[in-house]
C-alpha cells in the first residue's frame, strides 16, 4: 500500500541532492579531509642522497646547476620585494583603519616571505652542494666542517 510513498521519497531525495548540491558538499568535505591528512600526517622519508648523486640521477650539468641557483636567487629577490610592497600596503591600511583588509594583507605578505625563504634556501643548498641543510645552517649562512662531515 505504501510502495508509492517509498518511490516518491527516493525520487525526492535524489532531486533534493541535486538542487541543494548535497553531492558537491560531501565531495568538498572529503577533499578537505584528504587535504588535512596530507598536510598533518608525516610522509614517507626519502632516502638520503648526496648532491652529486642527485645531479647524476637528474642528468644535470654544472652549468644547469648554476643557472638554477641564479634563478632561485632572482625568485627570492622578487618574492622579497613583493613582501616589502605588501608590508607598505599593510601600514597604509592600518593608518586608514581597514583592520580586516590589513589582516588579509598580512597573510599575503607572509606567503611572499615564506616563498622568498624557500627559494633562497634552495639556492643555499646548491651553493654549498649539500642536500638536507637545516634552518640553523641557512640562518648562519655557512655549513661548519664538522656538520658537513656528518
Amino acid at each position: 500500500m505504501f510502495k508509492w510513498v517509498k518511490k516518491a521519497a527516493r525520487g525526492s531525495v535524489g532531486w533534493a541532492g541535486n538542487v541543494f548540491g548535497y553531492r558537491m558538499v560531501v565531495g568538498g568535505a572529503h577533499y578537505i579531509g584528504d587535504l588535512c591528512k596530507a598536510l598533518l600526517l608525516p610522509g614517507q622519508r626519502l632516502p638520503d642522497e648526496t648532491f652529486e648523486e642527485a645531479l647524476h640521477r637528474l642528468n644535470l650539468t654544472q652549468e644547469d646547476v648554476e643557472k638554477k641557483r641564479t634563478d632561485f636567487l632572482l625568485q627570492a629577490l622578487l618574492y622579497f620585494v613583493c613582501f616589502l610592497c605588501v608590508s607598505g600596503y599593510v601600514f597604509y591600511l592600518f593608518e586608514q583603519g581597514a583592520w580586516y583588509a590589513s589582516s588579509v594583507s598580512i597573510g599575503i605578505g607572509l606567503i611572499f616571505l615564506l616563498r622568498a625563504y624557500r627559494a633562497h634556501f634552495w639556492a643555499f643548498q646548491i651553493k654549498h652542494r649539500k642536500l638536507g641543510c637545516t634552518f640553523a645552517q641557512w640562518f648562519k649562512g655557512r655549513i661548519d666542517d664538522e656538520e658537513a662531515s656528518l
